[in-house]
Protein backbone atom coordinates (compact mmCIF):
# COMPACT_ATOMS: atom_id res chain seq x y z
CA UNK A 1 0.00 0.00 0.00
CA UNK A 2 1.20 3.50 -0.81
CA UNK A 3 1.93 5.87 2.09
CA UNK A 4 0.73 9.37 1.27
CA UNK A 5 -1.71 12.06 2.37
CA UNK A 6 -4.64 10.36 0.66
CA UNK A 7 -4.10 6.97 2.30
CA UNK A 8 -3.68 8.64 5.70
CA UNK A 9 -6.90 10.59 5.11
CA UNK A 10 -8.65 7.30 4.38
CA UNK A 11 -7.07 5.74 7.46
CA UNK A 12 -8.42 8.59 9.60
CA UNK A 13 -11.90 8.19 8.14
CA UNK A 14 -11.97 4.44 8.91
CA UNK A 15 -10.23 4.43 12.30
CA UNK A 16 -11.11 7.77 13.89
CA UNK A 17 -12.49 6.23 17.11
CA UNK A 18 -9.39 4.06 17.58
CA UNK A 19 -6.72 6.72 17.14
CA UNK A 20 -5.21 8.22 20.33
CA UNK A 21 -3.99 11.30 18.42
CA UNK A 22 -6.36 14.25 18.51
CA UNK A 23 -6.53 17.99 17.79
CA UNK A 24 -9.46 19.69 19.47
CA UNK A 25 -10.35 23.37 19.47
CA UNK A 26 -10.23 24.93 22.93
CA UNK A 27 -11.03 28.47 21.87
CA UNK A 28 -11.68 30.06 18.47
CA UNK A 29 -12.18 33.81 18.18
CA UNK A 30 -12.97 36.17 15.32
CA UNK A 31 -12.96 39.96 15.32
CA UNK A 32 -16.16 41.23 13.68
CA UNK A 33 -14.51 44.56 12.80
CA UNK A 34 -11.41 43.25 11.01
CA UNK A 35 -12.12 39.59 10.25
CA UNK A 36 -8.93 38.49 12.06
CA UNK A 37 -9.07 35.00 13.58
CA UNK A 38 -7.20 33.23 16.36
CA UNK A 39 -7.52 29.56 17.35
CA UNK A 40 -6.18 27.57 20.28
CA UNK A 41 -5.86 23.81 19.91
CA UNK A 42 -5.13 21.14 22.44
CA UNK A 43 -3.23 18.37 20.66
CA UNK A 44 -2.17 14.87 21.61
CA UNK A 45 0.37 13.11 19.42
CA UNK A 46 3.46 10.83 19.47
CA UNK A 47 6.38 12.46 21.22
CA UNK A 48 8.72 11.56 18.36
CA UNK A 49 7.17 14.18 16.04
CA UNK A 50 7.56 17.03 18.54
CA UNK A 51 10.68 18.40 16.83
CA UNK A 52 8.78 18.85 13.54
CA UNK A 53 5.79 20.29 15.37
CA UNK A 54 7.97 22.89 17.10
CA UNK A 55 9.57 24.23 13.91
CA UNK A 56 6.55 26.48 13.25
CA UNK A 57 7.66 29.74 14.82
CA UNK A 58 4.37 31.61 14.32
CA UNK A 59 2.67 29.21 16.71
CA UNK A 60 2.61 29.79 20.47
CA UNK A 61 2.75 26.52 22.37
CA UNK A 62 3.10 24.82 25.73
CA UNK A 63 3.95 21.16 25.84
CA UNK A 64 4.02 18.34 28.35
CA UNK A 65 7.49 18.06 29.87
CA UNK A 66 9.28 14.77 30.52
CA UNK A 67 11.12 16.56 33.30
CA UNK A 68 7.91 17.57 35.07
CA UNK A 69 5.79 14.40 34.82
CA UNK A 70 6.38 11.76 37.52
CA UNK A 71 8.00 8.51 36.37
CA UNK A 72 5.09 6.32 37.43
CA UNK A 73 2.64 8.49 35.48
CA UNK A 74 4.84 8.20 32.38
CA UNK A 75 5.01 4.42 32.82
CA UNK A 76 1.25 4.23 33.20
CA UNK A 77 0.86 6.25 30.00
CA UNK A 78 3.10 3.77 28.18
CA UNK A 79 1.01 0.86 29.44
CA UNK A 80 -2.35 2.42 28.59
CA UNK A 81 -1.58 4.18 25.29
CA UNK A 82 1.68 2.99 23.72
CA UNK A 83 2.83 4.66 20.53
CA UNK A 84 2.66 2.41 17.47
CA UNK A 85 3.65 3.78 14.03
CA UNK A 86 0.73 4.34 11.67
CA UNK A 87 2.44 2.22 9.01
CA UNK A 88 5.34 -0.19 8.81
CA UNK A 89 6.98 1.35 5.76
CA UNK A 90 9.74 -0.12 3.62
CA UNK A 91 13.17 1.47 3.89
CA UNK A 92 14.43 3.51 0.92
CA UNK A 93 16.68 6.47 0.24
CA UNK A 94 15.38 9.79 1.48
CA UNK A 95 13.50 10.88 4.59
CA UNK A 96 10.20 9.10 3.99
CA UNK A 97 8.90 5.66 3.15
CA UNK A 98 6.56 5.38 0.18
CA UNK A 99 4.89 1.99 0.69
CA UNK A 100 4.17 -0.49 3.41
CA UNK A 101 6.01 -3.73 4.12
CA UNK A 102 4.68 -7.20 3.35
CA UNK A 103 2.34 -8.38 6.09
CA UNK A 104 4.74 -10.91 7.65
CA UNK A 105 7.48 -8.29 7.97
CA UNK A 106 5.01 -5.79 9.42
CA UNK A 107 4.01 -8.33 12.09
CA UNK A 108 7.65 -8.93 13.04
CA UNK A 109 8.26 -5.18 13.21
CA UNK A 110 5.26 -4.77 15.49
CA UNK A 111 6.54 -7.51 17.83
CA UNK A 112 10.04 -6.02 17.95
CA UNK A 113 8.74 -2.48 18.48
CA UNK A 114 6.51 -3.57 21.38
CA UNK A 115 9.35 -5.65 22.86
CA UNK A 116 11.55 -2.58 22.85
CA UNK A 117 8.81 -0.63 24.63
CA UNK A 118 8.41 -3.23 27.38
CA UNK A 119 12.16 -3.59 27.83
CA UNK A 120 12.39 0.21 28.13
CA UNK A 121 9.54 0.12 30.66
CA UNK A 122 11.51 -2.33 32.81
CA UNK A 123 14.73 -0.31 32.61
CA UNK A 124 12.96 2.94 33.54
CA UNK A 125 11.14 1.25 36.42
CA UNK A 126 14.44 -0.02 37.82
CA UNK A 127 16.15 3.35 37.35
CA UNK A 128 13.28 4.96 39.25
CA UNK A 129 13.65 2.43 42.07
CA UNK A 130 17.34 3.32 42.27
CA UNK A 131 16.33 6.96 42.74
CA UNK A 132 17.42 8.46 39.44
CA UNK A 133 15.62 11.74 38.78
CA UNK A 134 12.79 11.80 36.24
CA UNK A 135 14.58 14.35 34.05
CA UNK A 136 16.78 11.44 32.92
CA UNK A 137 14.66 8.33 33.40
CA UNK A 138 11.69 9.72 31.46
CA UNK A 139 13.85 10.52 28.42
CA UNK A 140 14.11 6.81 27.65
CA UNK A 141 10.32 6.58 27.36
CA UNK A 142 9.89 9.41 24.85
CA UNK A 143 9.92 7.28 21.65
CA UNK A 144 7.02 5.22 23.02
CA UNK A 145 4.75 7.85 24.59
CA UNK A 146 2.27 10.49 23.52
CA UNK A 147 2.57 14.14 24.45
CA UNK A 148 0.00 16.88 24.98
CA UNK A 149 0.46 20.37 23.55
CA UNK A 150 -1.53 23.61 23.61
CA UNK A 151 -0.98 25.61 20.42
CA UNK A 152 -2.34 29.05 19.52
CA UNK A 153 -1.99 30.90 16.22
CA UNK A 154 -3.60 33.48 13.96
CA UNK A 155 -2.31 31.79 10.80
CA UNK A 156 -2.45 28.10 9.84
CA UNK A 157 -1.91 28.01 6.06
CA UNK A 158 1.85 27.48 6.24
CA UNK A 159 1.48 24.68 8.80
CA UNK A 160 -1.04 22.84 6.62
CA UNK A 161 0.95 23.51 3.44
CA UNK A 162 4.05 21.88 4.91
CA UNK A 163 2.45 19.03 6.84
CA UNK A 164 -0.23 17.94 4.39
CA UNK A 165 2.43 16.72 2.00
CA UNK A 166 3.47 13.21 0.99
CA UNK A 167 7.03 13.94 2.18
CA UNK A 168 5.97 14.60 5.76
CA UNK A 169 6.06 12.02 8.57
CA UNK A 170 2.75 10.06 8.50
CA UNK A 171 2.02 10.81 12.15
CA UNK A 172 2.26 14.58 11.63
CA UNK A 173 0.19 14.32 8.44
CA UNK A 174 -2.51 12.68 10.57
CA UNK A 175 -2.34 15.52 13.10
CA UNK A 176 -2.46 18.15 10.35
CA UNK A 177 -5.51 16.48 8.81
CA UNK A 178 -7.28 16.78 12.16
CA UNK A 179 -6.32 20.45 12.42
CA UNK A 180 -7.57 21.05 8.88
CA UNK A 181 -10.90 19.36 9.68
CA UNK A 182 -11.44 21.54 12.75
CA UNK A 183 -10.53 24.76 10.94
CA UNK A 184 -12.89 23.87 8.08
CA UNK A 185 -15.64 23.13 10.59
CA UNK A 186 -15.15 26.50 12.26
CA UNK A 187 -15.44 28.31 8.92
CA UNK A 188 -18.37 26.23 7.72
CA UNK A 189 -20.42 26.70 10.89
CA UNK A 190 -19.04 30.16 11.71
CA UNK A 191 -18.74 28.97 15.30
CA UNK A 192 -16.07 31.44 16.35
CA UNK A 193 -16.46 33.56 19.44
CA UNK A 194 -17.26 37.01 18.06
CA UNK A 195 -15.34 39.93 19.54
CA UNK A 196 -14.88 43.62 18.84
CA UNK A 197 -11.61 45.50 18.69
CA UNK A 198 -13.02 48.04 21.17
CA UNK A 199 -13.60 47.81 24.90
CA UNK A 200 -11.12 45.04 25.68
CA UNK A 201 -9.91 46.82 28.84
CA UNK A 202 -13.08 46.07 30.77
CA UNK A 203 -14.86 43.23 29.01
CA UNK A 204 -13.71 39.62 29.21
CA UNK A 205 -16.12 38.74 26.41
CA UNK A 206 -13.88 40.69 24.02
CA UNK A 207 -10.89 38.42 24.72
CA UNK A 208 -9.50 35.13 23.49
CA UNK A 209 -9.09 33.17 26.76
CA UNK A 210 -8.43 29.41 26.47
CA UNK A 211 -9.74 27.24 29.30
CA UNK A 212 -11.90 30.03 30.75
CA UNK A 213 -15.55 29.03 31.13
CA UNK A 214 -18.57 31.12 30.24
CA UNK A 215 -19.50 31.31 33.93
CA UNK A 216 -16.08 32.71 34.76
CA UNK A 217 -16.33 35.27 31.96
CA UNK A 218 -19.70 36.37 33.28
CA UNK A 219 -18.57 36.54 36.91
CA UNK A 220 -15.34 38.41 36.14
CA UNK A 221 -16.51 40.20 33.01
CA UNK A 222 -15.00 43.53 34.09
CA UNK A 223 -11.65 41.94 34.94
CA UNK A 224 -10.27 40.44 31.72
CA UNK A 225 -6.62 40.80 32.80
CA UNK A 226 -7.33 38.66 35.87
CA UNK A 227 -8.92 35.98 33.68
CA UNK A 228 -5.93 36.18 31.31
CA UNK A 229 -3.72 35.21 34.24
CA UNK A 230 -5.95 32.25 35.12
CA UNK A 231 -5.93 31.18 31.46
CA UNK A 232 -2.12 31.39 31.34
CA UNK A 233 -1.84 29.25 34.45
CA UNK A 234 -4.12 26.61 32.95
CA UNK A 235 -2.16 26.58 29.70
CA UNK A 236 1.02 26.08 31.73
CA UNK A 237 -0.60 23.09 33.42
CA UNK A 238 -0.10 21.20 30.17
CA UNK A 239 3.55 20.78 31.16
CA UNK A 240 2.70 18.38 33.96
CA UNK A 241 -1.05 17.61 34.06
CA UNK A 242 -4.10 17.29 31.83
CA UNK A 243 -7.10 19.64 31.99
CA UNK A 244 -9.53 16.74 32.29
CA UNK A 245 -11.35 16.55 35.61
CA UNK A 246 -9.54 19.60 37.01
CA UNK A 247 -11.69 21.82 39.24
CA UNK A 248 -10.86 25.52 38.79
CA UNK A 249 -8.89 26.85 41.75
CA UNK A 250 -8.21 30.57 41.14
CA UNK A 251 -6.15 31.02 44.31
CA UNK A 252 -3.76 28.22 43.38
CA UNK A 253 -3.72 29.30 39.72
CA UNK A 254 -2.72 32.87 40.61
CA UNK A 255 0.15 31.41 42.66
CA UNK A 256 1.20 29.41 39.60
CA UNK A 257 1.01 32.56 37.49
CA UNK A 258 3.25 34.41 39.92
CA UNK A 259 5.79 31.59 39.81
CA UNK A 260 5.83 31.87 36.01
CA UNK A 261 5.59 35.58 35.35
CA UNK A 262 7.40 36.99 38.37
CA UNK A 263 10.33 34.58 38.37
CA UNK A 264 13.84 35.44 37.24
CA UNK A 265 14.26 34.47 34.49
CA UNK A 266 10.61 34.91 33.52
CA UNK A 267 8.71 31.86 32.18
CA UNK A 268 6.20 33.69 30.03
CA UNK A 269 5.28 31.28 27.21
CA UNK A 270 1.88 30.43 28.82
CA UNK A 271 0.99 34.13 28.44
CA UNK A 272 1.13 33.78 24.64
CA UNK A 273 -2.27 32.08 24.28
CA UNK A 274 -4.44 34.98 25.46
CA UNK A 275 -5.20 37.94 23.20
CA UNK A 276 -7.56 40.75 22.29
CA UNK A 277 -8.35 42.12 18.84
CA UNK A 278 -6.09 44.77 17.33
CA UNK A 279 -7.35 47.87 15.54
CA UNK A 280 -6.20 46.52 12.17
CA UNK A 281 -6.01 43.00 10.75
CA UNK A 282 -2.44 43.64 9.65
CA UNK A 283 -1.25 44.70 13.12
CA UNK A 284 1.61 42.46 14.28
CA UNK A 285 1.98 41.59 17.97
CA UNK A 286 4.88 39.22 18.47
CA UNK A 287 3.90 36.14 16.44
CA UNK A 288 0.21 37.14 16.08
CA UNK A 289 -1.46 39.09 13.28
CA UNK A 290 -4.64 41.05 14.02
CA UNK A 291 -4.59 40.26 17.75
CA UNK A 292 -2.54 41.73 20.61
CA UNK A 293 -0.80 38.98 22.54
CA UNK A 294 -1.18 39.14 26.31
CA UNK A 295 2.52 38.40 26.84
CA UNK A 296 3.41 41.58 24.96
CA UNK A 297 0.92 43.58 27.03
CA UNK A 298 2.09 42.05 30.31
CA UNK A 299 5.79 42.63 29.68
CA UNK A 300 5.20 46.22 28.62
CA UNK A 301 2.54 47.33 31.13
CA UNK A 302 2.07 44.87 33.99
CA UNK A 303 5.43 43.29 34.77
CA UNK A 304 6.45 44.16 38.32
CA UNK A 305 3.03 45.52 39.27
CA UNK A 306 1.03 43.83 42.08
CA UNK A 307 -1.69 41.43 40.98
CA UNK A 308 -5.13 42.63 41.98
CA UNK A 309 -7.62 39.91 42.94
CA UNK A 310 -11.14 41.15 42.12
CA UNK A 311 -13.84 40.86 44.73
CA UNK A 312 -17.14 40.00 43.10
Amino acid sequence: MKINVQTIREYLFKNRDKIPTYAKVIEATKCTNTGAKIVTFEMYFPRFILAEQNTHRKKSRNTGSSRAIPVLRMLLSLMKVPVIPLFWGLNKSGMQSAETMPKWKAILCHILWRSHAWFTYLIVFLLGKLGLHKQWTNRLLEPHTYIRQVMTATEWKNYLHLRLHDDAQPEIILLALMVEEELNRLDLTNSYRKVSNKGYEADAFQWHLPYISEDERTKFRKFPFYLAKLSASRCARTSYLTQEGMVPNPEREIKTFKMLAESVPIHASPLEHQAYAAREKTTRSRNFDGFIQYRAYYEEKEFGAPIVIPKV
